[in-house]
């Protein structure tokens, strides 16, 4: 079905549901985003529309790890930049890190994050930079082979708490991006049990390359997350907190 077609068919009566669930209005709202949308798959877009879809909120926070040079496929770029959100990115490989700076004027970190901090770890850089990861990780996906032949570097790590800590993060976190091919779930649980309130984290996107994908589920609803436009959002999940009424 090409565009005119999907505008039109939600458009008919006969589908008056259709027309009134969440995600054919996020759809909408990804259209009037797309020229400024620089993520794969509308995660900025998503972010902003979980916010409220308010449009200056210089108050709204982001952590995004796995930020490569901070605009190619950036799942925040868009929020700094237009909306003038604050944040933290954080990118281990130093391929990307001339360009990062040059890119992004939030905060910058270099480390690797990691389920725990002060670690040395090797460090797979591959040809294709986006690829990297921690060695050991990103062994069951479809980019096993691009891995085998990258070269190796040593990182220092830092857990995803330590991060927010050193860089002074408020206690409400609007969107996180997290995206370190392979070892999403150790840092996410990792900062599920040391967190203890702290840092009250809105809404995540979780990159899980079909590999990790129901035990990353598992984690966020037992830590209080709702999974949210599944037929959309392809290689990631998009998560929000829920929050009862007490």
């Amino acid at each position: 079905m090409d565009l005119a077609q999907l505008i039109y068919s939600i458009k008919e009566a006969s589908n008056e549901k259709l027309r009134s669930e969440e995600i054919f209005r996020f759809i909408g709202f990804c259209l009037t985003h797309a020229h400024q949308s620089e993520s794969q798959n509308y995660q900025d877009v998503w972010a902003l529309w979980e916010s409220g879809r308010h449009s200056l909120i210089p108050d709204f926070y982001f952590v995004e790890f796995g930020a490569t040079n901070g605009k190619t496929s950036s799942n925040t770029y868009m929020l700094e930049k237009n909306y003038q959100w604050k944040g933290i990115v954080a990118e281990p490989n130093p391929f990307w890190h001339e360009d990062l700076y040059k890119n992004r004027s939030c905060s910058i970190d270099t480390r690797c994050v990691f389920s725990e901090t002060g670690q040395t770890l090797e460090f797979l850089m591959t040809d294709i930079a986006d690829l990297s990861t921690i060695k050991g990780f990103g062994t069951g996906d479809e980019f096993k082979a691009e891995r085998e032949k990258s070269k190796t570097i040593t990182v220092e790590t830092v857990s995803l708490l330590d991060l927010l800590n050193t860089h002074n993060a408020p206690p409400v976190i609007n969107y996180m991006s997290v995206d370190t091919e392979g070892s999403e779930y150790g840092i996410l649980n990792s900062f599920f049990m040391q967190n203890e309130g702290k840092y009250d984290v809105k809404a995540l996107t979780v990159e899980h390359n079909y590999t990790m994908r129901d035990k990353i589920h598992e984690m966020m609803t037992a830590n209080g997350y709702k999974r949210k436009f599944t037929e959309i959002s392809r290689w990631d999940d998009f998560y929000v907190k829920e929050y009862k009424n007490v």
